[in-house]
């Protein structure tokens, strides 16, 4: 494996930055899911594809904050 030193071809302040919003974001889309999951009438009304589909999407906005996270750990 090979290591390039990043910092040579990124301003490394600015990529933390715009990963860190992206974060927010991701964590701001969590956060409306979660809102949709724990209305009981959202629950009652939604057909289960629906209710299912929001479940998956707030995986992969899990799945994302993880792996910006990694990354901005990694630019540290």
């Amino acid at each position: 494996m090979a290591i390039l030193p990043v910092a040579e071809f990124i301003d490394v302040a600015k990529e933390r930055a715009r990963l860190a919003k992206e974060v927010e974001k991701a964590r701001a889309e969590i956060a409306k899911v979660d809102a949709k999951l724990s209305n009981e009438a959202f629950l009652a009304k939604a057909p289960e594809d629906v209710v299912e589909e929001n479940r998956e999407r707030r995986a992969e906005f899990e799945a994302t904050v993880t792996r910006l996270g990694e990354m901005l750990a990694r630019l540290a």
